[in-house]
């Protein structure tokens, strides 16, 4: 039996605060391969404190130490490396790599590069990311580190072991017949191509405001880590040492480590979570997923100052302020989480009504200041077309009223994956129009962190699959037809490939699935999204002969290469990357990151999804009269409270604003995409508009199942 004290700190007047638990954990052997439950892990105190995150940040000694920690852990195990340390908004504090090359290990420099690879045998490569090569190694030490930090917060600390097992096409990996996991397409967010994630500290000794991009999007290669001080997550520690960025696709019945997981693991040395909070310890619908697997192959490591390495300069992400390794001014300080040059900040929202200011705690973005980034407004012109003109999109105060609506949902709803159990769910959330423009983000004050670019990037996808090109001047399924075919990298030269890609194929493809299925007659969900986004429809069903209509076919399938979600961003991904210059339409980085148009200026929709589309629960459309004005997005603890969040906060914001025959609020039930009717299916399959969990909600609530 484990008795568990809340974790409780106050922040502009909110208190995050759960209840005293005895948690029946059964115990598992074999070092966590995750499936059947935690690994044997106890908390290290019987009160888990954790601190005022504006009091807590890295200092330039700790980012020095756990620099020198990883290379003492490299050393040890005769390998060189290159880490990464980041803050809890991405800011690059330091990219070090080590200086001697054991025997057998081929060197590694500034400009050493691995390739990509989920190992998985595709019928030919490459296929997307998968098969790229000439990847600089420490970018890939940089996405390791920021996922470390982006997925983790006082209530869960989850490694890029954690990611690899929530991202592939079954949970739990390898399990037949099992759905896809639930964060099924979270690698491709954070893009360093899109307009939220901010790029400021390139090649900067200073910090600036996050979120900031990750080279790779989120990494599921083990070897990124949290790093905590005082119960409150302050950054990240990534490693890489081989030449390959991959995944571990079968963590249950392989049960094995790496080197990089090794060092990066032993490097958060006086950095670590409280074990009551890590990943092995959090039930994911009775799946218990794995935080390391490097508990009993940890270095002892009590270095506080770096040998014989060196700082290296890392093109658009980081510059050391100087060479000198002994001296900690050459490691940059970390940004603390809720002061406002860290880009997140107690709302200080006082330009509203008093029926439209939000509640007390709730944090906002900013841009380094104390106002807020994303003031509610409303939608921009020509949104939605004549005769349904701009005064049917949505008003500031229905904007408000829907994140306030949503945060309500949100504060009254049970965290899927956070401790102690019982907490509320800590998620952003964010609203755009019909064209995708943001109208408004919010957040609870400990949601982590990668949620604020998946929360808008789930507002965009639901708002572009759902658009008609009679009211919105575009559809999913004309906007797809005027991208320009995709290129893929040749996984060898390093010079554009022989493989292409046409965009309007996934349409062509949607249409045969299903009658009208991306015109604009039904509205899709994330959720329903995902039903048609996997290598197997239905999901999970492996023996199925079908993949759903904007996936790849498994047998060309993978985690780097996911079908619409990739290729549609691919050419400014990859010009990101590689900072490649024979790309169409690359050279220069535009900020967004959908296709180029064959067209010399965008094409109605092509900008809608800016950031990159995403595939999993979460976002729903807004309409008024029967047309689409926009859509929300929820991201968080959590994907099935992710999805009631965002329904509920649409359909309470209507009744709360109660606006009669003009009201917003749900589509009809009747146009859901739920209604598609699968024609290659014999009985049919219907994709799933929403679900909510059984009995969701903490504050005595006694609606057992708000969906319908």
């Amino acid at each position: 039996m484990r008795t568990h004290v809340s974790s409780v700190w106050s922040l502009g007047g909110l208190a995050i605060q759960g209840v005293c638990l005895g948690l029946l954990l059964s115990a598992c052997g074999g070092g966590g391969g995750g499936s059947t439950g935690p690994s044997g892990v106890s908390p290290t105190a019987s009160i888990y404190v954790a601190s005022d995150p504006t009091t807590q940040f890295l200092t330039s000694a700790d980012v020095q130490k756990i620099v020198a920690q990883a290379e003492q852990a490299a050393v040890n195990k005769g390998v060189q490396v290159v880490v990464a340390v980041v803050d809890r908004v991405g800011n690059v504090l330091a990219v070090y790599e080590t200086s001697t090359t054991p025997s057998g290990q081929s060197g590694l420099t500034s400009t050493f590069s691995v390739s990509i690879s989920s190992g998985k045998s595709l019928t030919s490569t490459p296929q997307g990311l998968d098969g790229l090569s000439g990847v600089d190694a420490s970018l890939a030490a940089i996405s390791k580190a920021i996922t470390g930090a982006y997925l983790s917060s006082s209530g869960n600390a989850f490694s890029t072991r954690t990611a690899s097992y929530i991202i592939q096409e079954h949970f739990a990996p390898t399990i037949l017949g099992a759905a896809a996991g639930p964060l099924f397409g979270v690698q491709f967010s954070q893009l360093p191509c899109g307009d939220l994630v901010n790029s400021n500290a390139s090649n900067s000794t200073s910090t600036g405001y996050g979120p900031h991009r990750s080279p790779l999007g989120l990494a599921a290669d083990p070897g990124g880590f949290p790093l905590y001080k005082n119960g409150v997550v302050v950054g990240g520690v990534g490693v890489i040492s081989s030449h390959s960025y991959s995944l571990d696709s079968n963590p249950i019945d392989a049960v094995t480590t790496t080197t990089d997981e090794i060092v990066a693991h032993s490097a958060t040395s006086g950095y670590t979570p409280d074990s009551s909070i890590r990943a092995d310890t959090i039930s994911l619908g009775g799946t218990y997923p794995t935080y390391s697997n490097a508990d009993a192959s940890l270095v002892s490591v009590s270095n506080t100052i770096p040998t014989s390495g060196s700082l290296i300069t890392v093109s658009g992400y980081y510059a050391p302020p100087s060479t000198v390794i002994s001296s900690s001014s050459s490691f940059i300080v970390g940004q603390a989480y809720g002061k406002s040059t860290s880009g997140f900040i107690a709302s200080t929202e006082t330009s509203l009504t008093n029926s439209g200011t939000f509640p007390s705690g709730i944090f906002m973005l900013t841009a380094g200041s104390s106002s807020n980034r994303y003031t509610p407004s409303s939608s921009a012109v020509g949104a939605v077309l004549a005769p349904n003109n701009t005064t049917n999109g949505l008003t500031s105060a229905e904007v408000t009223q829907l994140l306030k609506s949503a945060i309500a949902v949100a504060n009254k709803s049970r965290a899927q994956i956070r401790h102690p159990l019982g907490s509320s769910a800590q998620v952003t959330i964010s609203v755009v129009d019909a064209l995708g423009n943001i109208l408004g983000v919010i957040r609870t004050a400990d949601a982590p962190v990668f949620g604020t670019d998946v929360s808008l990037q789930k507002a965009r996808t639901a708002a572009f699959f759902s658009a008609s090109a009679s009211t919105n001047g575009y559809s999913a399924y004309s906007a797809l037809g005027k991208m320009n075919t995709v290129q893929y990298f040749s996984s060898t030269s390093g010079s554009l490939g022989s493989t292409t890609i046409t965009l309007s194929n996934y349409a062509t493809a949607s249409s045969s699935f299903a009658s009208s299925a991306l015109d604009g007659t039904y509205a899709f969900s994330t959720r329903a999204l995902a039903d048609v986004s996997r290598p197997f429809y239905p999901d999970g069903i492996q023996t199925s002969a079908y993949s759903g209509p904007l996936s790849k076919s498994y047998s060309s399938w993978s985690v780097f290469s996911t079908g619409i979600q990739l290729d549609s961003i691919y050419s400014g991904l990859v010009t990101a990357i590689l900072n490649a210059t024979s790309i169409p339409g690359g050279g220069s980085l535009p900020n967004y990151c959908m296709s180029p148009t064959i067209s010399s200026s965008p094409a109605a929709g092509t900008t809608t999804m800016k950031n990159g589309p995403q595939i999993f629960a979460g976002g729903t459309p807004i309409y008024r009269n029967g047309v689409m004005i926009g859509a929300i997005g929820t991201s968080g603890d959590g994907t099935i409270q992710d999805d009631m969040i965002s329904y509920l906060g649409v359909k309470n914001a209507a009744a709360a604003l109660n606006e009669g025959s003009n009201t917003f609020g749900l589509a009809s039930s009747s146009i859901w995409a739920s209604n598609l009717n699968p024609g290659n299916l014999n009985p049919a399959v219907h994709p799933t508009f929403v679900s909510c969990p059984y009995a969701p909600f903490i504050d005595g609530s006694t609606e057992t199942y708000p969906c319908p």
